[in-house]
């Protein structure tokens, strides 16, 4: 059965996935979000009922760092910080959000005892080698198959990676599978997101 390592929508039939949800009976597996685009600029700290409620979800996403969109990038670490060090004393996963800040990411993941994958991933393959250096899991969406450098690392992997269909309701995970054309790439991908949940 395939897996759709992140998505904000119910999964498509023969497809489990990673729900992206602020609600822990929305489906199978459910991750709550503290998205950084949709942080008050006046943020100090995370809300008191926030571990109670994150006590009912199989990992903590995304959350993140973008330079791009968002509240200032000090209240975005000064958050991601919180939230990081909740997931470890939780032993939660965590699905991070990531636009230009890989750098700080690194550094302050250095800090904590975590499983992490990265979503939405389209960069270099270098960069790629860098994440799973660090034994990141990354997630990769469909517009991430046109990238025929960052495909071939794939067909040889040296980590952790799924597919994702994140927004897009127009096309499931198993049809990115498909279109991956990489042999045996769904029962690799169901293991790893095994690995990542902890099931």
């Amino acid at each position: 059965m395939a897996s759709d390592f992140h998505t904000h929508y119910l999964p498509a039939d023969h497809c489990r996935a990673l729900l992206s949800t602020s609600d822990p009976q929305a489906g199978e597996f459910v991750s709550l979000e503290y998205h950084p685009w949709h942080l008050p600029e006046n943020f100090t700290v995370i809300p008191q009922d926030f571990p109670e409620k994150l006590a009912g979800f199989n990992a903590l996403g995304e959350i993140g760092l973008d330079k791009l969109h968002g509240a200032s990038p000090d209240i975005q670490l000064h958050c991601l910080e919180q939230l990081l060090q909740l997931a470890h004393e939780m032993n939660k996963p965590v699905v991070l959000h990531v636009v230009r800040c890989y750098q700080e990411i690194f550094a302050l993941l250095k800090r904590f005892s975590l499983r992490v994958m990265v979503h939405g991933f389209c960069g270099s393959p270098e960069l790629l080698d860098e994440l799973w250096k660090r034994d990141i899991t990354v997630s990769f969406p469909v517009n991430a198959l046109k990238k025929t450098a960052l495909m071939d690392k794939l067909t040889a992997p040296r980590g952790r990676f799924g597919f994702e269909s994140d927004c897009n309701q127009n096309i499931s995970v198993n049809e990115i599978i498909n279109k991956s054309m990489i042999p045996g790439v769904e029962k690799m991908t169901d293991q790893y997101f095994n690995d990542f949940l902890g099931i």
